[in-house]
């Protein structure tokens, strides 16, 4: 594929917003821009990128690492589990619920002691 080479005059404070649409700057928000203008602005999906995204929820990786892992936000590593129907419940939740049962089965045999 050869490239070519774009040279814009952009109003500095234009220029300011567009580079902090995207993590690499300036340059980078551009080539989106004018990727998303050239083809309607249609995102295309990733399927070997969300799978392996599914792959790191289900092992029980965190959004927000696996977020940074991809330059993506965890808005959209979120959507991307919830195309896949991908939940996975937190195991501190687990944990509480199971240490509060136990706490409540102690307490009711306690009771019946008395």
């Amino acid at each position: 594929m050869t490239t070519v080479t774009l040279t814009l005059k952009l109003p500095e404070q234009f220029a300011k917003v567009l580079a902090s649409k995207h993590p690499q700057g300036l340059e980078a928000a551009a080539a989106v821009a004018l990727k998303g203008y050239v083809t309607g602005g249609r995102p295309v999906k990733n399927t070997e990128r969300d799978a392996a995204i599914v792959r790191l929820i289900l092992d029980g990786k965190r959004r927000a690492d696996i977020a940074r892992e991809y330059n993506l936000s965890i808005v959209r590593v979120n959507q991307i589990a919830a195309e896949h129907n991908v939940t996975r419940p937190r195991e501190v939740k687990v944990k509480l619920a199971t240490e509060r049962e136990a706490i409540k089965q102690k307490l009711l045999r306690d009771w019946a002691d008395d």
